[in-house]
């Protein structure tokens, strides 16, 4: 097929066609659309005037600086592909030349960071194209296991945190996320930097679509002391957002919930993904569930100009990848 030259594009009202199958929640048009607002902006390849390559990002500047991100709240995101069919060896080719058109068609930028999912086939291509690569991680559990034997396999502390917590404590679920913010402020305050607003916004395209719930855990009085939204694809139920009150001393309702939302993934046929980790000691909490550790790979993009103010220690990029404001982080029993 010929090829005609990349295009840069910009314009949030005209996403790109998307395979929905294929894609992440966090690459459909709908969400980066919720998340990124007026903000989005898309880069697109085309050839013989078919979209074969897009992505999705927002433009901030910072310090003199152009840096292009990912959307809040957006854990993951990677190019969405849309690549005539054709024999694996061709393909391999066509992904090759797609990622490169569209790095080409960026515009210009002195960083541009992202984070792979652990499915995401275009990693070899960026790193051909000229960008650097890493690794961050998070837990999956398969869509099919069986409770029973995974729960005696689980770390004894987890288990024992969980039916504790099972006997004190009651889950509900709900298809919004107001629990989640109200216990969020409540419980940061004035400290509390999320940005509210989107999130909702993001809650309530969720919700439209079936894609959304609340799991909340509560005393005995009714008060929520640990709240947990998770969403999901047609493949992937995420951890997506969590937050519990930390003057209750009560352990084990963040474990309830990872538990529970693990639960409600299976019933779901959907793989379980913690959703990463932004501490050490989250890490060593999630690990204790027993899932599988899979590899998210951060992308990173500089110019010259940009190489040099970071060696020079004057350009910080965003921890873990731009974008990814969690209202708090999945956090150990106390």
């Amino acid at each position: 097929m010929a090829k005609q030259a990349g295009e840069w594009m910009i314009d949030e009202m005209a996403a790109p066609a998307e395979s929905a199958g294929s894609t992440s929640i966090f690459q459909q048009a709908w969400w980066v659309e919720a998340a990124a607002g007026p903000a989005l902006e898309w880069a697109e390849v085309r050839w013989s005037g078919q979209v074969v390559a897009s992505l999705p990002f927002i433009r901030v500047r910072s310090m003199g600086f152009t840096l292009l991100a990912m959307p809040p709240y957006t854990r993951t995101l990677g190019p969405v592909l849309t690549l005539p069919e054709s024999k694996p060896a061709r393909r391999l080719r066509n992904m090759h030349d797609a990622i490169r058109d569209l790095v080409a068609v960026m515009p210009k930028h002195d960083r541009f960071q992202a984070m792979l999912g652990p499915d995401d086939p275009t990693a070899f291509s960026l790193a051909l194209s000229g960008c650097s690569l890493g690794q961050n991680f998070t837990f999956r559990m398969p869509a099919m296991w069986d409770a029973d034997q995974h729960w005696s396999e689980m770390d004894q502390k987890t288990r024992n945190l969980i039916r504790t917590a099972s006997k004190e404590l009651e889950v509900r679920r709900a298809d919004e996320i107001e629990a989640v913010l109200e216990l969020s402020e409540r419980e940061r305050g004035a400290e509390d930097r999320s940005d509210f607003s989107t999130l909702r916004r993001l809650a309530t395209a969720a919700r439209s679509r079936g894609q959304i719930a609340t799991l909340t855990a509560h005393q005995e009085g009714g008060e929520v002391v640990a709240a947990a939204a998770v969403i999901w694809d047609r493949r992937v139920m995420y951890f997506w957002q969590s937050i519990r009150d930390s003057s209750v001393p009560r352990s084990g309702a963040n474990s309830l919930l990872v538990w529970e939302a693990m639960l409600l993934a299976s019933r779901k046929g959907l793989i379980f993904d913690i959703d990463g980790y932004h501490s050490l000691s989250a890490a060593r909490f999630v690990s204790r569930f027993g899932m599988d550790l899979a590899v998210r790979t951060s992308v990173l993009h500089m110019s010259r100009r940009g190489r040099m103010m970071q060696a020079a220690g004057r350009l910080v990029g965003r921890g873990g990848g731009f974008g990814v404001q969690p209202i708090a982080e999945t956090v150990p029993e106390q």
